[in-house]
């Protein structure tokens, strides 16, 4: 999944949880589902930046070495 797909995901899941059927579990679960989601979005376009709003460089993603 790419960063857009995780942010369209989150907000899908986040729409559902609101009229989801089966109580608050299930609303718990996707909500906690759409926050992964998010966070990997945010991940995804902080990796992709060259620079953060800082001014800080972000080191290159090497395979292998995560």
């Amino acid at each position: 999944m790419t960063g857009p797909e995780h942010y369209r995901e989150a907000e899908r899941l986040l729409f559902e949880a609101e009229f989801a059927k089966g109580g608050l579990d299930i609303q718990r679960h996707m909500v906690t589902k759409a926050l992964v989601h998010a966070t990997l979005a945010h991940t995804a376009a902080t990796v992709l930046a060259p620079e953060t709003h800082t001014g800080c460089a972000v080191l290159p993603y090497e395979e292998g070495t995560a």
